[in-house]
């Protein structure tokens, strides 16, 4: 009795246009790659030269020469839908910004990365919020902002707070007729508007960017205004890109979306797809792992002079075993003074700051360190390893190591890691 194979599907990635600013399909590709080796027999097909010296197709309209089963893109509008809907394969889209489909579709939660962005700034204590968009044509970009602004917008309202927005005026984006001269005039024009809204901010302010990219725009502005960061003007970008990230002196916070789990995510409905498991239309939107913090939004904006204090000495202590008490001494009041106020600005107490802070540090340490979990717990002031593992999975439903394993991006290694300077 002879033992079948499973059926090696081929399935086609599209890999254009990937440049070093926008890593997002990288990262999607690895994801997708990911589930392939853990759960498919597939071989992967390129529409870019340098991957074969035959077996590549250019068009969408050449997948069925080469035996193509699916294809994983991104749809940028309608006239490609068009012509992905005209090879009959199955699709997953990686965009989500041309509705008019019946494909599954694959995107980080766009809305839930402007309410971490925003959830960011108040618990820092900042009361004043903007959001700037993109400087781009691309209708994803632009589709994507939108929702990142929505849940920026929504997180700053249910705190009582009305957010300030930057949107690119269409005069101001480059436009393909223009003569050289005309480029550099509207240049200029798009970023004295820039820089004037930048100035006209209510400082302190927490200003979150679409994108990386657009966060590098802010933090020029802010050269060129002679405003501090994060003193004045404190910033979060999205992707995560430490490209871009640490490009600057001043290096830039920024939410990290799990791109990685949407490539993976991706691969699992085109599997279904495959196996005639999937039924309808399904959006799978992945929720983002987090802000990581660096220098561009390393600050606290509370007015209370105690209470800043306070916020103060536990940013610099928390690793420390110390506690309220501790806290309490530095700033030379009462505790029970200390407590009103702090609640008042925070919203919680003493305690649950100390704790809120070293949470946030182990579960930095916890995806950038394959440290220990009784290192990481000596890492973040906690005394024992087992308290570590208690309160953390009181906070967020899952024990330490079970978060990692769930949250780590596959490929994320000590060595890239160290390529670049450590989380502040």
């Amino acid at each position: 009795m002879s033992l079948s194979l499973p059926k090696t599907h081929r399935i086609a990635l599209d890999v254009r246009r990937i440049d070093i600013n926008d890593e997002y399909q990288f990262r999607v590709y690895r994801g997708v790659i990911r589930y392939a080796r853990e759960h498919a027999h597939w071989e992967l097909l390129y529409n870019d030269r340098a991957y074969s010296l035959t077996a590549r197709f250019e068009r969408y309209e050449d997948l069925a020469h080469f035996g193509a089963d699916g294809l994983i893109c991104g749809i940028r509008d309608r006239h490609e839908l068009k012509r992905i809907q005209a090879t009959g394969l199955p699709v997953v889209d990686i965009f989500g910004c041309v509705p008019a489909h019946d494909y599954p579709i694959a995107r980080p939660d766009d809305i839930a990365i402007g309410r971490l962005a925003a959830r960011h700034f108040l618990d820092r204590g900042f009361r004043s919020l903007a959001f700037c968009g993109p400087n781009s044509r691309s209708a994803r970009l632009r589709h994507w902002a939108t929702l990142r602004w929505e849940g920026f917008d929504r997180e700053a309202r249910d705190a009582g707070l009305t957010a300030l927005r930057f949107q690119q005026q269409a005069g101001d984006q480059p436009d393909p007729k223009d003569s050289p001269a005309a480029h550099e005039r509207r240049r200029q024009r798009s970023a004295e508007r820039f820089c004037q809204w930048v100035g006209s901010l209510p400082k302190p302010v927490g200003v979150m960017a679409a994108h990386d990219e657009r966060a590098l725009h802010v933090l020029e502005a802010c050269e060129i205004l002679g405003l501090d960061v994060p003193g004045a003007v404190a910033l979060v970008g999205v992707d995560n890109n430490p490209l871009l990230c640490y490009s600057r002196r001043v290096s830039l916070s920024s939410v990290e979306p799990n791109v990685d789990k949407v490539g993976y995510e991706a691969a699992a409905l085109m599997d279904q797809m495959l196996s005639r498991r999937w039924r309808r239309k399904r959006f799978v939107r992945i929720p983002p792992q987090g802000v990581v913090t660096r220098m561009s939004s390393d600050i606290l904006a509370v007015e209370d002079p105690l209470v800043a204090r306070a916020l103060t000495f536990i940013g610099e202590r928390f690793a420390q075993p110390i506690g309220v008490e501790n806290v309490v001494g530095a700033v030379g009041v009462s505790r029970r003074n200390l407590e009103q106020r702090f609640q008042h600005w925070m919203s919680r107490t003493i305690k649950a700051e100390l704790r809120r802070r070293r949470l946030e540090r182990a579960k930095e340490l916890l995806l950038a360190s394959p440290a220990s979990l009784e290192e990481i717990a000596h890492a973040c002031g906690f005394r024992r390893a087992t308290y570590l593992s208690n309160v953390f999975r009181r906070e967020f439903g899952l024990a330490p190591g079970a978060w990692r394993r769930r949250r780590k991006p596959n490929g994320f290694s000590g060595r890239f890691m160290a390529a670049f300077p450590p989380l502040l």
